[in-house]
């Protein structure tokens, strides 16, 4: 059947007589030509692979990405210079996992170290929360000491579910694949030293709000406890935020919140202790035990006297 068609320009096109067998030649065209593709006509694998053009679409049964897993981010990791490492002590790399088996908390700084281990800044993964982690040096004698302190602390949040004083919470602990113990701490701002070596001393009204938290906390851990501290001093004592702001009458910062935590509950004990043992850090231990006549609640309330001077003045109140 012939047939006429008109293109795009409105141009009458030649007319051609479609073959009546498949694969024949087009009238006009020699044997040897390859014949023209119809529409409708099929192709086979080799032409079709060479002639088509993929276009995927993320997410689509043609993406060809689809299904594979994202690739791991790299991990970045820093060398911290100017640790302590004496025997036992766990080497800080920032970025590290601190558990690397359970990959769970990372850590992010360093806050402080001394002879019982490190305590650092760490991210929970699992709780997406910031952290503070204490790793003890593996050493048994540390490690005792620590799991003392971690009973305790499991004690004090017993007897305060509600939050009512200002010591601090446990919130779990583990050992890690070095056989360190690891007690996991919120994470609150600096302690009460740093913040006046830097600032310099507390207002009244300030000095009154932490004098306040500090004589609740520890009647209720010597009432309704029966227990002692036995190392109060500055450094154990942390502003709740890092938060400051200036002071309209001195010019210096003040914290805009003086909400604080007692921590470093390991030197704790009760009515059952040596009466003739060294307590206290030397600055602020109480006469009795100096004197090794026996020592019981007083020494607390002696070393928070001390504090106040300190607090108030900058200044130690027995420097020599």
């Amino acid at each position: 059947m012939n047939a006429k068609y008109i293109d795009a320009t409105g141009v009458m096109a030649p007319h051609y007589t479609r073959p009546k067998t498949r694969g024949t030649p087009i009238t006009g065209t020699t044997s040897q030509a390859e014949p023209k593709r119809l529409s409708g006509g099929k192709r086979d694998l080799e032409t079709a692979s060479k002639t088509d053009v993929l276009n995927p679409v993320p997410g689509s049964a043609v993406d060809p990405t689809r299904g594979c897993p994202p690739a791991k981010k790299q991990k970045i990791t820093y060398l911290l210079p100017n640790q302590c490492m004496e025997e036992g002590h766990f080497y800080i790399v920032l970025g590290e996992d601190i558990d690397v088996s359970t990959e769970r908390f990372k850590i992010l700084s360093l806050l402080g170290q001394g002879t019982f281990g490190k305590v650092v800044e760490a991210w929970d993964r699992k709780y997406k929360i910031h952290c503070a982690v204490k790793i003890v040096r593996n050493i048994p004698k540390y490690t005792r000491d620590a799991d003392v302190e971690r009973k305790y602390m499991e004690r004090v949040r017993t007897a305060d579910p509600d939050d009512n004083y200002c010591f601090m919470k446990i919130l779990r602990y583990f050992m890690n694949d070095a056989k360190h113990m690891c007690i996991v701490m919120p994470k609150y701002g600096p302690c009460l030293l740093d913040h006046i070596q830097k600032e310099g001393p507390f207002n009244h009204r300030n000095l009154a709000e932490i004098v306040y938290q500090a004589g609740v906390a520890l009647d209720f851990f010597h009432t309704k406890m029966n227990l002692m501290h036995t190392d109060l001093k500055p450094e154990n004592m942390l502003l709740e935020s890092d938060a400051v702001e200036p002071d309209p009458i001195t010019g210096r910062n003040r914290p805009k919140s003086c909400k604080i935590r007692i921590c470093d509950l390991g030197g704790c004990c009760d009515e059952r202790h040596s009466k003739s043992a060294i307590v206290s850090t030397r600055h602020y231990r109480s006469p009795e035990v100096i004197l090794g006549m026996g020592w019981m609640y007083a020494t607390d309330m002696w070393s928070m006297g001390c504090i106040i001077h300190e607090l108030s003045t900058g200044k130690l109140l027995y420097d020599k």
